[in-house]
């Protein structure tokens, strides 16, 4: 798998785009394109697939692009609040007493 930022900044740079205008397109914060951008926040499939239809990728750097992404793991169900903290407290023994 290539680098998602080094991916967006050659297609961006190849393509004279401005994260500005990009992240209008998109539908998202300049602030978090940036984040994309420097590899501190992921690149999910879902906004590759918008940033490459905004900028009119072709077939290869689509593929690139998306390729680069990680899934939405947002979209996973999350616990219940303190389930984790709940099930530690099931799981802990009595302690002994001499």
């Amino acid at each position: 798998m290539t680098n998602p930022p080094t991916v967006l900044h050659q297609l961006t740079e190849r393509h004279g785009v401005r994260k500005t205008w990009l992240a209008d397109a998109v539908g998202i914060s300049v602030i978090h394109l940036y984040n994309v951008a420097s590899g501190t926040r992921p690149l999910t499939k879902e906004l590759a697939i918008r940033i490459a239809s905004a900028m009119r990728l072709d077939d290869v750097e689509r593929a690139a692009l998306v390729g680069s992404s990680r899934p939405d793991m947002r979209k996973r169900q999350p616990k219940a609040r303190g389930e984790s903290t709940k099930r530690a407290v099931e799981q802990e023994e009595e302690p002994i007493i001499d």
